[in-house]
């Protein structure tokens, strides 16, 4: 008998960052009282206690996405020596990049999010410093 696993949470079925998606990880992944909120971003979510950002990328995190996350982590006045992402997949790595995959946190991931992602033309939208 194949026991079937249901998810802890459900990406719902559109493109775009939603607000449910952000809620559920930031507040199953952290103590949200060690959080800052950082709003206006297109990636950068919140900040940590350590002056890191952490980035939610509802498609691929590629190089695109990284240099778009260092240049919201200045814009913030964030550390860029680490960054933290959670997202689909990545086929982008390196000192300092600390990934974890959506489906690693029981969220189930509709097809459309493996072929999207910020690695498509990305357009800085960093807050006003």
């Amino acid at each position: 008998m194949e026991i079937i696993k249901k998810p802890k949470f459900v990406m719902p079925p559109t493109k775009g960052a939603t607000h449910e998606l952000r809620e559920w990880l930031l507040n199953t992944v952290y103590d949200r009282s060690h959080l800052k909120d950082q709003p206006g971003y297109k990636l950068l979510e919140a900040s940590n206690k350590f002056n890191q950002g952490i980035y939610i990328v509802e498609g691929n995190f590629a190089r695109d996405g990284y240099k778009l996350a260092l240049q919201e982590a200045s814009a913030a006045g964030l550390s860029t020596k680490r960054v933290i992402v959670y997202g689909v997949t990545s086929t982008y790595s390196g000192h300092g990049i600390f990934f974890t995959k959506f489906e690693e946190l029981g969220v189930m991931v509709p097809a459309f999010a493996y072929a999207s992602g910020p690695s498509q033309s990305i357009e800085p939208a960093c807050a006003a410093a």
